[in-house]
């Protein structure tokens, strides 16, 4: 099941994730005898959700050191992989249609900044090891964060954002318009990093077990 693979990914260490997914399937198997399955599958399902901020939190609290240090090099790989990927769909776009004017990059720039993300949230997902939806999490998170100290400290930041872009794209408040179309790209980091975490989780999810069964795979009974 995706949930409890993406569960086990937000915790440190496999036995740790079995011992507390066994606890919600014995939970769930009580609440299934009392209110019914789909009553049981709804809060087990909740509770997994529900259980996420907390395992990202605890992954920074185990570790914080090397998190941190995770999340730079994610940053780092962004900041390289994103100009990249940008600059040469620019050069494509060119060859094919022409010179590009300024207002057409968007596209380019896009791209670029998905598949940095993608590229950040495989990458230390994968080397990281442990918890490596979580790592990928906290690397979104150092996006988000720097992007707040950019806009906060760099007037070329705050140009960006207020540039107006087109009647529908844009937002009028306090006399300012804002555009957000600007912080598209930005956003499609936070998309691709949490992509390339969740898709190294599906790779490295654990398969059966030769003997007795996991939680990762248990089933209340019916």
């Amino acid at each position: 099941m995706i949930t409890e693979t993406t569960f086990a990914a937000l915790v440190s260490d496999r036995a740790t994730a079995d011992a507390m997914l066994g606890d919600l399937v014995e939970e769930r198997s009580e609440i299934a005898a009392e209110r019914g399955e789909s009553a049981a599958r709804r809060w087990y399902r909740w509770e997994l959700i529900r259980s996420a901020p907390a395992l990202v939190w605890r992954r920074m609290r185990e570790a914080p050191v090397p998190v941190l240090l995770w999340a730079l090099l994610g940053l780092l790989i962004i900041g390289a992989v994103a100009p990249v990927i940008g600059m040469a769909i620019e050069l494509l776009q060119q060859v094919i249609t022409g010179p590009t004017p300024y207002t057409d990059l968007f596209v380019p720039l896009a791209i670029g900044h998905l598949v940095g993300g993608v590229a950040a949230g495989g990458i230390v997902g994968r080397l990281s090891r442990r918890a490596p939806l979580a790592t990928a999490v906290w690397v979104a998170l150092a996006w988000i964060a720097w992007l707040i100290i950019s806009v906060v400290l760099s007037p070329v930041a705050v140009w960006m954002l207020l540039t107006p872009v087109g009647s529908v794209t844009e937002v009028n408040l306090a006399g300012r318009t804002f555009s957000i179309v600007a912080g598209v790209p930005d956003l499609l980091v936070i998309i691709g990093v949490l992509a390339g975490g969740f898709a190294v989780t599906l790779r490295s999810a654990p398969g059966p077990r030769t003997s007795g069964r996991s939680p990762l795979s248990a089933r209340p009974p019916h």
